[in-house]
């Protein structure tokens, strides 16, 4: 698929304002909260992925998915 690697940037690419945004969040809610919101949001991407039928989806995808995976290596 050429389409791929471009969209792989894109997820690294979104990972960084997720970490900085759910940094920020861990200092005024629990982590454990947080990282149940994280998982849940993260099963809600690939729940959407396993759905891709045009681009809208794969792009729903990679911003739900790059911002959570982006919070989801901090804790």
């Amino acid at each position: 698929m050429k389409i791929s690697p471009p969209f792989l940037g894109f997820m690294i690419l979104l990972n960084i304002p997720g970490r900085i945004v759910f940094g920020m969040l861990g200092v005024f809610f629990s982590k454990s909260l947080l990282l149940t919101a994280v998982m849940l949001t993260q099963a809600l991407g690939v729940l959407v992925s396993a759905y891709v039928s045009n681009i809208i989806h794969a792009y729903t995808f990679l911003v739900i998915y790059g911002l959570v995976y982006g919070g989801a290596t901090l804790f």
